[in-house]
C-alpha cells in the first residue's frame, strides 16, 4: 500500500479519490474527546484506589504526563493505551468512547468486568452477582410442592 501511495503521488495521481469534504467529515467523526478520555481514566484509577504515581509507574510514563492526560491536554500512544487497558481493566472502547448502552441502560462497568473475566471464573462471577442482587432485592419465596 505504501508503494501505491508513493508511486501515485510521484505520478501526480490521487490514490484515494475521495473529495476533501468527505475526508473532513470522516475525520470529524473520528475525533476523540481528550477531556472525556482523561476523566474516564481518572475515574477508573480512583475506583481502583490507585494513586497517580502508581498508575504512571505501571504505564511507564511520568506522573506529570499522566496528569496532563487526565486533564485532556495531552494524548498518548497506542502502546500506552494497551497498558491503560491492562492496568485499569478496561477495554480500549471504554477508555476512548465511554460506556456503552445495553438495552437502554448503562451497565458498562459490570459488563467491562465480566468481559475481562476468564471463562473458568465467569460462572463464579455470575453466581456472586446473582446472590448479591437477590440479597438486596429479595424475591418472595415460592412454596414448594408437597410430596
Amino acid at each position: 500500500m505504501a508503494f501505491l501511495f508513493a508511486f501515485c503521488g510521484a505520478a501526480g495521481l490521487n490514490p484515494c479519490p475521495a473529495d476533501k469534504n468527505t475526508m473532513t467529515e470522516e475525520r470529524k467523526m473520528q475525533e476523540l474527546d481528550h477531556k472525556a478520555i482523561g476523566l474516564r481514566i481518572r475515574k477508573q484509577r480512583t475506583f481502583l484506589n490507585m494513586s497517580r504515581d502508581q498508575l504512571a509507574r505501571k504505564i511507564g510514563i511520568t506522573p506529570t504526563f499522566l496528569a496532563d492526560i487526565e486533564l485532556g491536554t495531552k494524548g498518548f500512544s497506542l502502546k500506552s493505551l494497551n497498558y491503560f487497558c491492562s492496568t485499569l481493566k478496561m477495554s480500549s472502547d471504554a477508555i476512548l468512547y465511554g460506556p456503552r448502552e445495553y438495552m437502554g441502560t448503562k451497565y458498562s462497568a459490570i459488563l467491562e468486568l465480566l468481559e475481562r473475566c476468564p471463562k473458568d471464573k465467569g460462572k463464579y462471577a455470575e453466581e456472586i452477582l446473582t446472590l448479591f442482587l437477590l440479597s438486596h432485592d429479595p424475591v418472595e419465596e415460592v412454596p414448594r410442592a408437597q410430596k
